[in-house]
């Protein structure tokens, strides 16, 4: 195909390439009701991982939450402080759990 007749083409055969793009549409959303999302985790280790293993051990040890929540409430109410802020600073080392 010559490049330079390649808008005359387009032009000349719109409603064929408006169809075929549409028909590549539909036909890729036809297999979008197969798809999920697994927030699990799990599910992108094996079972032999040390990591997941060391978690399982201390979930099921402790217990099977995996969040951590820090509360911060000053005694004056206001949170925009230097001594505030800087205690959110203070505290961030803790944020880092391993495994």
């Amino acid at each position: 195909m010559n490049w330079d007749n390649y808008d005359k083409f387009i032009i000349a055969n719109r409603w064929w390439i408006i169809f075929f793009t549409l028909l590549i549409v539909f036909v890729s959303f036809l297999g979008t009701n197969n798809l999920k999302f697994d927030p699990n985790y799990r599910t992108f280790f094996g079972e032999d991982n040390p990591q997941l293993n060391a978690f399982k051990l201390l979930g099921n040890t402790y217990t099977k939450d995996d969040n951590v929540l820090f509360i911060i409430a000053p005694r004056d109410g206001n949170i925009y402080t230097n001594k505030t802020l800087s205690t959110y600073v203070d505290i961030q080392p803790f944020y880092v759990i391993h495994y």
